[in-house]
C-alpha cells in the first residue's frame, strides 16, 4: 500500500504541475482575450468615428460639387455669345486646376469669378467679338506656355494646372 501511495502521490503531483500549467495557460488566455475584447472595442469605435467623418465628407463633397457646378454655369447671354463663337467646349479655369488640399477656400477668394473664365489659345482670336457679349459677362483667360515666378510658401505653390491660373 505504501508503495501505491507513494506512486499515487508521484501521479498527483504530476497531475498538480499539469494543473497549474494549464491554469497559467488559461490566465494567459483569458488575459489575451481581454486585450484582444478592448482593441475590438478601440478599433470599432475608431471605424465608427471614421465612418461618421466619411459621410460628412461625402456630404460636403456633394455641396461643393453643386457650389462648383453652380459656379461654373454662366448667364444665358454669355453661354449663347460662347456657342455663337464655337466657345461653348473650351474648357473653365476652375477645371484646370489643382489646388493643394486646405486652400481651396484661399484660392477661391483670390480667383473669385475667374474660376468661370473660358481659357482659350489666344485672346487675339476672339478680340473682335467681345463686344457683342450682351448684358451677359463672360471672362475669359489665355493659356500661357511660360510659367510665371512664384514665391517660395505664397499661395501660387499650392495651385498648380494651367499657367493663366498661376498668373492670376
Amino acid at each position: 500500500l505504501t508503495a501505491e501511495i507513494a506512486a499515487l502521490n508521484v501521479d498527483a503531483g504530476h497531475k498538480q504541475s499539469a494543473l497549474d500549467a494549464s491554469k497559467s495557460t488559461l490566465s494567459s488566455t483569458v488575459e489575451s482575450l481581454t486585450k484582444a475584447r478592448e482593441q475590438e472595442r478601440e478599433l470599432t469605435a475608431r471605424l465608427d468615428r471614421a465612418r461618421a467623418e466619411l459621410q460628412q465628407q461625402k456630404g460636403r463633397l456633394a455641396s461643393l460639387e453643386a457650389l462648383q457646378q453652380d459656379a461654373l454655369a454662366s448667364s444665358a447671354d454669355g453661354n449663347a455669345w460662347l456657342e455663337r463663337h464655337g466657345l461653348d467646349g473650351r474648357p473653365r479655369l476652375a477645371t484646370q486646376l489643382k489646388v493643394e488640399s486646405g486652400w481651396e477656400r484661399a484660392v477661391e477668394t483670390v480667383l473669385g469669378d475667374y474660376l468661370e473664365a473660358v481659357c482659350l489659345d489666344r485672346l487675339g482670336d476672339v478680340a473682335g467679338a467681345v463686344e457683342d457679349v450682351g448684358r451677359g459677362s463672360v471672362a475669359l483667360v489665355e493659356a500661357s506656355e511660360q510659367p510665371h515666378a512664384s514665391w517660395a510658401g505664397s499661395l501660387q505653390d499650392k495651385v498648380s494646372g494651367t499657367n493663366a491660373a498661376r498668373s492670376l
